[in-house]
């Protein structure tokens, strides 16, 4: 899956309406949900913690070196966990599992 596509269904559960630069920058205009402007849960640890509060993700640090961001079983029994295990760039490691998280969330919303 493509970083935009992970990025459009992360909105999606977040109830998020992107609109797309020619350059490929996501903007959303979705003031009442507290994100305006730029929006970058991938490189932009404020826009990933926002997402990760909006949806419930919980973040784990686990012993292996890996980070997990992972949703309890919503009403439909989902549970949607992500996992990155880079050891160079952790904060990168968090944003993108949180994303893919909430992309999953996203893909079995209907």
């Amino acid at each position: 899956m493509t970083d935009r596509e992970l990025l459009e269904l992360a909105a999606k559960a977040a109830g998020i309406e992107l609109r797309w630069h020619p350059d490929g920058t996501a903007y959303s205009d979705s003031r009442c949900k507290d994100y305006w402007g730029v929006w970058n849960p991938l490189t932009d640890d404020g826009d990933a913690l926002r997402l990760a509060a909006t949806l419930g993700i919980d973040i784990e640090w686990r012993a292996d070196g890996r980070v997990a961001a992972y949703r309890h079983a919503n009403a439909n029994g989902y549970c949607f966990t992500a996992f990155e295990s880079s050891r160079e760039d952790r904060a990168a490691n968090v944003r993108r599992a949180i994303v893919r998280a909430a992309a999953e969330i996203g893909r079995n919303m209907k």
